[in-house]
């Protein structure tokens, strides 16, 4: 019996306490109960009552005062007064030990969070279950959360068999002939890299993965081919082009005359033209259109050669080499985007040509 209150007061943590000579009192009494009287046995049972008053309602206080009065009920005669105290005594502990719902939804909570926070070895999973099993043992039969926990129990089993199933399928990837067909490739692939990524396996099979592995390791250009080959499909869809298309898609907002949407035009062309098939009518109209605005993001503003040659006339424009040279670029350009089809065009051209003359024999 010493050596049973001795353990106890180890659990309880009584040396901490040390210093409340009401509780070691307590203990004392309980090292004397071998063969004692109800009256003796009821004492000591106060005393413990006072001692649980003393500490609070902790789970490791209520653990340790459910052994004490299992043994002060051990030494009781069965049908006395002092044996029915102790036994609501225990009841009431057990009770009070009982994890409310809110608790144990609660615990559930940290349990399923730290479930779904990382990927789970099997043997972490079965840690989680016990967990769960534990708690559901504390919770109301047919109540929700008694539901609950047996579905999160659920869950995660029929995970784990999932897992030891999926494991003894992956492996087989070893012993198989090395994969041709593309579906069949990027199923070992993904087999092969599950296994290192394991890196449970032995020594020689880790190398046999590793060394199947590199050799499909162009397994990814299946995936991006078959990107091209479903993006294609959208962008010559009708209906995608009907929305879409940069200058007749009717689900596509107008810009204003800026180099940003020019620029945002042009990058819309050569999308579509990258997923076009290449020599139809279509792929020779994107084409075209690119062209268009390529022309249009190059083109000189209208009067920019005329006002740099201004500069230089009137002097607001240093007549250094460098700046003479961009007027004759900007006046040449100028020229070339000019239609000399009509008397205007023909007269700015020879304007221009005039001009840029005279400043190339200036610059000379």
């Amino acid at each position: 019996m010493a050596r049973q209150v001795e353990d106890i007061t180890v659990k309880l943590g009584i040396e901490g306490f040390e210093e409340l000579n009401k509780l070691r009192g307590a203990f004392r009494e309980l090292t004397r109960v071998t063969g004692a009287t109800d009256t003796q046995l009821n004492n000591t049972r106060e005393r413990l009552l006072e001692l649980k008053s003393e500490l609070g309602n902790t789970t490791r206080v209520n653990k340790g005062l459910t052994d004490a009065f299992s043994a002060l009920l051990d030494e009781a005669r069965r049908g006395s007064d002092v044996w029915q105290k102790l036994n609501k005594d225990l009841s009431d502990l057990r009770q009070e030990s009982r994890l409310t719902d809110t608790q144990i939804q609660s615990l559930r909570k940290i349990i399923l969070d730290e479930a779904a926070a990382h990927s789970q070895s099997a043997t972490s999973i079965k840690e989680h279950i016990k967990s769960l099993q534990t708690l559901r043992e504390q919770a109301s039969l047919n109540g929700n959360v008694h539901r609950e926990l047996s579905n999160d129990i659920n869950k995660l089993t029929d995970t784990l068999n999932t897992g030891t199933k999926g494991n003894r399928e992956h492996y087989k990837s070893l012993t198989q002939i090395l994969a041709v067909a593309p579906d069949k490739v990027l199923n070992a692939w993904n087999n092969y890299k599950r296994i290192l990524d394991e890196n449970t396996a032995s020594t020689e099979k880790l190398a046999v993965a590793q060394k199947r592995l590199n050799q499909l390791s162009g397994a990814p250009r299946i995936l991006e081919r078959r990107k091209i080959t479903e993006t294609a499909s959208i962008r010559q869809d009708p209906e995608y082009i009907k929305r879409f298309a940069t200058f007749e898609g009717k689900s596509l907002e107008e810009m204003p005359n800026v180099t940003a949407a020019w620029s945002q035009k042009l990058k819309e062309l050569q999308q579509d033209l990258a997923f076009t098939t290449r020599n139809s009518v279509e792929y020779l109209s994107v084409a075209m259109r690119i062209a268009a605005v390529q022309r249009e993001l190059a083109a000189v503003t209208p009067g920019f050669a005329q006002s740099l040659v201004m500069g230089l006339r009137t002097g607001t424009t240093a007549s250094t080499a460098q700046n003479i040279r961009e007027a004759i670029t900007a006046l040449r350009a100028e020229m070339e985007q000019l239609d000399t089809t009509t008397a205007e065009g023909s007269r700015h051209y020879v304007e221009n040509a005039s001009t840029a003359r005279q400043l190339t024999q200036q610059l000379n």
